[in-house]
């Protein structure tokens, strides 16, 4: 039976890591945070946050709450709150979000789409 009060928030703590050295192939669904700091290749679904390390690598649609990009990402990333590529980041994708950050020394190749409040609150529909 499905909650109707809502999705819940993901506990202090509560994170999910792909190892360096690690790959993995497959689709991730979690309420949790998620950091990848080796090789994935699939979607990841998150209620909070996903990080790609310096040398992680990611190849698959990202839809989350945050996000933030040290390393390789290719594909499509829909975040209903922000979505950061810090300096050495590599990024190969269309996003949609509310809010962006890019460090100088980023390389973002896509488009980006700016999300009302009321499309970022649908972006998990389906899922939870």
């Amino acid at each position: 039976m499905k909650s109707t009060s809502g999705p819940s928030v993901p506990a202090v703590n509560d994170v999910n890591r792909i190892a360096e050295g690690t790959t993995l192939q497959g689709n991730i669904v979690t309420h949790s945070d998620i950091r990848i700091d080796g090789n994935l290749i699939g979607d990841v679904v998150t209620l909070g946050k996903l990080v790609v390390g310096e040398n992680g690598n990611m190849t698959g649609r990202i839809i989350c709450r945050n996000s933030d990009i040290y390393g390789k990402t290719t594909g499509d990333i829909m975040a209903s709150h922000s979505a950061n590529f810090r300096s050495k980041s590599v990024y190969k994708g269309n996003l949609k979000t509310i809010h962006i950050g890019i460090e100088i020394g980023a390389s973002f190749t896509g488009n980006c789409s700016i999300l009302s409040k009321e499309e970022a609150g649908k972006i998990f529909e389906g899922y939870f």
